[in-house]
């Protein structure tokens, strides 16, 4: 298997692109490779799953072979990934069921992850 790895704001992410793997990735796969002394050691793995251009959908999988909804810093690895690879400043990934665009220039990554809901406050007694 084909991977690199990357870091962003000292969260390691291992990147993979669908179209080179020989087998779809499976849970078994990120918590092999995530393993810290049996395997590379990593906070996840970014699965690459389809490029259109300077669009790609993407997977995060955690190191318990689960998949994330959404990781900032696995969105900012991914969209630095792409403009290079694509040679736009402005990628865009499609993952959790949201898109995030990205502005990319030099060694810095902005992306818009858009609201973040935590659900109805909630008043404790103390």
């Amino acid at each position: 298997m084909r991977f690199s790895k990357w870091q962003a704001l000292g969260n390691t992410y291992l990147l993979v692109e669908r179209t080179d793997l020989e087998d779809p990735f499976e849970p078994d796969d990120a918590r092999r490779l995530c393993d810290p002394h049996q395997g590379v050691g990593a906070d996840g793995v970014l699965e690459i799953a389809d490029i259109r251009g300077a669009e790609a959908d993407l997977i995060v999988w955690n190191p318990d072979g689960s998949t994330a909804e959404l990781s900032g810093n696995g969105a900012r690895i991914a969209a630095m990934w792409l403009a290079r690879r694509s040679g736009v400043a402005f990628p865009r990934l499609h993952v959790g069921g949201r898109t995030v665009p990205a502005r990319v220039g030099d060694d810095e990554v902005e992306v818009d992850l858009g609201d973040v809901d935590v659900g109805k406050p909630e008043a404790l007694e103390i």
